[in-house]
């Protein structure tokens, strides 16, 4: 039984048409969610992910990196 269950969600999965597992437009994937602005302060609240952040800085020099021209702060609560 358990064998079958198995064929059967694997030739589902093989059934699935191939435009239905395409990826959005490119332009759909570029369009930032939010758009920083000189001296914006960012804040970062959350679980262990924010934790590790405190740690070792990552988001926050990411972020500062790509927005060289922009005077971002940060505060951590995480």
């Amino acid at each position: 039984m358990y064998r079958i269950a198995i064929a059967l969600v694997l030739a589902a999965l093989a059934a699935t048409p191939a435009s239905a597992r395409q990826s959005p437009p490119a332009a759909e994937l570029q369009t930032p969610a939010v758009t920083l602005q000189d001296g914006d302060r960012i804040l970062f609240i959350g679980d262990s992910f924010f934790e590790r952040e405190n740690r070792f800085g990552l988001i926050e020099t990411a972020l500062t990196v790509s927005h060289p021209d922009k005077a971002l702060t940060f505060r951590n609560l995480g």
